[in-house]
């Protein structure tokens, strides 16, 4: 749940752009690191989104694997 990550980075003083945005399959907000490098936050909330179809099919084949 990116609600519940992104409250809990906020609690130990990570600086965030702007809270979660909804952008339809994805909802995602932008942070810094202590050394002020961006990184991304984001939950995939799309059941047929590439990434998150890509993801089931890799973990199918994995648990397929012998």
């Amino acid at each position: 749940n990116i609600e519940e990550v992104y409250n809990d980075l906020v609690s130990k003083g990570v600086r965030f752009h702007c809270p979660p945005q909804d952008f339809g399959s994805v909802i995602a907000t932008y942070g810094r690191d202590i050394d002020g490098n961006v990184f991304e936050i984001q939950e995939i909330i799309s059941s047929n989104h590439p990434a998150k179809v890509f993801w089931k099919n890799y973990l199918l084949w994995k648990y397929l694997e012998f």
